[in-house]
């Protein structure tokens, strides 16, 4: 048994590149970093659009492709986007293989427009019916952030089984507390066994500060315990490469912010668990 692996990977860690799937050489380095091939490329698109050039590079390099893209709740409940939603469609219906999509993630926050919005659930269920009626081919991953409190629990804005093929959370382990792969996701993990019994889970987005404790011991505690041993159904793992800035101050979620961490990093994933491409 193996589950997908890859990767978020923005060029702004290797001096400004651009980001993969586009640039070649970003994705070059990070695999030679990692020392495997990625089975999932993650990049993002603004709603409507669809780089079908970015499909094919990353098909190319044989990997799947989870796309983000933003997600107008109220236009899409209006039917002002059933036009725009329906061109996406057809384009990936000619495209023809298989596209991971993830609209409006983090629903369940409150940093972006789309987070806990009343008509959360009537703009998926419509999104993801037009867009099943004519491209099949399209997968649709619901992803959460990882419950932190009471008003973060995600069950409210699930739109049921039948409009989802696969649920997702996202989750860091940052210095304030400093915490386990264990501690980041059980909670969550839990939680959507409960609201989409059954359905597989990704990790779409995660990475882990330096400071605060081992960032390489928490590395190889989550590729070689926590993914196999108890997380099971977790079907999909997906690294942040990126450091990002946030709030003024530039993450260090990437493999190589550490010469531990990316030693780590390649040693866990080196294991058969982890599908190259």
């Amino acid at each position: 048994m193996s589950i997908l692996w890859g990767a978020r990977i923005d060029g702004d860690v290797y001096g400004g590149r651009g980001d993969a799937p586009w640039d070649a050489g970003t994705w070059d380095t990070f695999e030679s970093h990692a020392g495997k091939k990625v089975s999932i490329v993650h990049w993002g698109q603004p709603f409507g659009a669809l780089d079908t050039n970015a499909l094919n590079l990353a098909k190319g390099r044989g990997a799947v492709s989870l796309i983000s893209v933003d997600f107008p709740v109220a236009s899409i409940v209006s039917g002002s986007q059933d036009a725009v939603i329906d061109a996406l469609a057809q384009k990936a219906k000619t495209w023809g293989g298989e596209i991971l999509l993830r609209p409006g993630w983090e629903m369940n926050g409150t940093w972006y427009a789309w987070g806990r919005q009343s008509d959360y659930v009537k703009a998926w269920v419509r999104y993801v019916s037009r867009i099943r009626a004519i491209a099949p081919n399209v997968k649709f991953v619901w992803c959460v952030n990882a419950i932190w409190d009471g008003p973060s629990d995600p069950a409210p804005w699930f739109p049921g089984s039948a409009y989802v093929d696969w649920v997702g959370m996202d989750g860091y382990n940052k210095d304030t507390p400093w915490k386990s792969p264990f501690e980041v996701f059980k909670q969550t993990y839990d939680r959507l066994g409960v609201i989409a019994p059954g359905k597989p889970i990704m990790i779409c987005e995660t990475g882990c500060r330096e400071a605060g404790g081992s960032k390489a011991a928490w590395i190889t505690n989550l590729l070689s315990t926590a993914l196999p041993k108890r997380f099971p159904a977790v079907k999909a793992l997906v690294w942040f490469n990126w450091n990002i800035v946030e709030g003024g101050e530039r993450m260090d979620w990437q493999i190589e912010s550490s010469g531990s961490a990316q030693a780590a990093f390649k040693k866990g994933i080196a294991a058969g668990y982890y599908q190259a491409g």
